[in-house]
C-alpha cells in the first residue's frame, strides 16, 4: 500500500556512546575478545539511545530522503520537514517534489495528499506500522524490540564522522526487514536513518537542522479541508466528503 510504505520509512532520531579502554591501562589489561567488546558496545549505544529519547520531550529538523528499489535499481528522492514529540506525535510534511503530510497522534495516523485533495485515516495500532512509530516517538524499549549490531557504513555514502548501528526486530515484521542508524556521539542525535523492506528496497534519510524546542501539540492535529475526500481504514468510520 502507498500510504504504509511511505510512513514506515520514516526516520529515527538517537544517540549513543562508545566502549573504550583507558590508555594508561591498555599495556597491563587484558584485551577483551573482539566479540565481547562489540557486545559491550552496542549495548552501551541502545541504552544511550533510550536515554536521549526519554529526555528529548520534542525534536523538529529538516530531512532529505532517497528510496531505492531493489530489483530495478529506480531511485527518487524527496525532503522537507519532520517534528516529534514523546509520546507517539509524530509529523512529516514532504514539501519536494510534491507536498504530502503524514499525521500520527496516538491512535490516529493521517496521510493528506493536497494535489489529489485525498486524504487516509488509519488506526495505528492494526499495523506494523505502530511498532515503527512508536520507536520514532520513543515510546518503545529499544533492547526489548530489536536486536542490535555494529555495522559498516552504507556504499554511496560520505558520512564518516558517523557510528552505524543495525536494529532487527525480535518480532518479525510484514512493513520492514531492519532498520539501520547512523548517529554522531557527541550530540548523541541520528543523523542518517535506512529502512529496507522485505524486497531489499531502501529508504534513506538524512537529518538536518535538528532542534529541541518544546512544540506545541497543535502542530499534531489535523482536520481534513472542506472538500477533501477522505477513506477512513481506522474501523471507526466510513466513507468520505
Amino acid at each position: 500500500m502507498f500510504l504504509v510504505s511511505l510512513i514506515q520509512k520514516s526516520a529515527l532520531l538517537l544517540g549513543l556512546t562508545v566502549f573504550q579502554v583507558q590508555p594508561q591501562l591498555a599495556a597491563t589489561t587484558p584485551k577483551a575478545a573482539p566479540k565481547v567488546v562489540a557486545v559491550k558496545r552496542v549495548d552501551s549505544v541502545l541504552s544511550q539511545v533510550q536515554r536521549y529519547f526519554n529526555a528529548t520531550e520534542s525534536l523538529s529538523g529538516s530531512f532529505k530522503q532517497v528510496s531505492l528499489k531493489a530489483r530495478t535499481g529506480r531511485k527518487s528522492q524527496r525532503s522537507g520537514q519532520v517534528r516529534l514529540m514523546r509520546p507517539n506525535l509524530i509529523r512529516w510534511d514532504f514539501r519536494s517534489p510534491e507536498p504530502v503530510h503524514y499525521v500520527a497522534n496516538n491512535d490516529d495516523l493521517w496521510v493528506y495528499q493536497p494535489q489529489d485533495a485525498l486524504a487516509y485515516r488509519m488506526n495505528v495500532g492494526d499495523s506494523d506500522l505502530d511498532q515503527a512509530i512508536r520507536f520514532l516517538a520513543g515510546g518503545i524499549d529499544l533492547k526489548a524490540t530489536f536486536n542490535a549490531k555494529l555495522t559498516e557504513m552504507p556504499k554511496g555514502l560520505e558520512l564518516n564522522e558517523l557510528t552505524f548501528i543495525e536494529l532487527l526486530p525480535k518480532k518479525p515484521t510484514s512493513s520492514y526487514k531492519k532498520l539501520v542508524l547512523g548517529v554522531e556521539e557527541k550530540s548523541g542525535a541520528v543523523r542518517f536513518s535506512m529502512i529496507i523492506d522485505p524486497d531489499g528496497n531502501q529508504t534513506r534519510t538524512t537529518y538536518e537542522n535538528l532542534n529541541a524546542k518544546k512544540l506545541s501539540k497543535r502542530v499534531f492535529e489535523f482536520s481534513p479541508p472542506e472538500g477533501v475526500h477522505v477513506q477512513d481504514l481506522s474501523k471507526r468510520g466510513s466513507g468520505g466528503r
